[in-house]
């Protein structure tokens, strides 16, 4: 598989926001999220399964997205972290 791309997209009011669609939420949870989209490759094929080999640009740029996920989402929720899901977040301090 190869790294179509990597969107920041929004979840808020039950429904996911991806590229101009509207997709209902399995949760709920109101922030924003990082979508990584894949294509096939040839190395599906000889692997007889959807595989990655992930490149160091496209972990950077998966990290980046991320960190600006983070952000949006304790922007949206009024400066709050949360404790729910894979990654939770707490911001300890917002340098200005």
């Amino acid at each position: 598989m190869k790294v179509k791309s990597v969107e920041v997209e929004l979840r808020k009011d039950g429904y996911h926001y991806y590229k101009g669609r509207k997709i209902k939420a399995y949760y709920p949870r109101e922030g924003w999220g990082v979508a990584v989209e894949f294509e096939n490759s040839p190395v599906d094929k000889d692997f007889e399964a959807n595989i990655w080999f992930p490149s160091e640009d496209e972990l950077k740029q998966i990290a980046e997205k991320m960190r600006e996920s983070d952000e949006k989402t304790w922007r949206l929720r009024g400066g709050k972290g949360w404790t729910n899901g894979p990654r939770p977040f707490t911001k300890l301090h917002e340098w200005i």
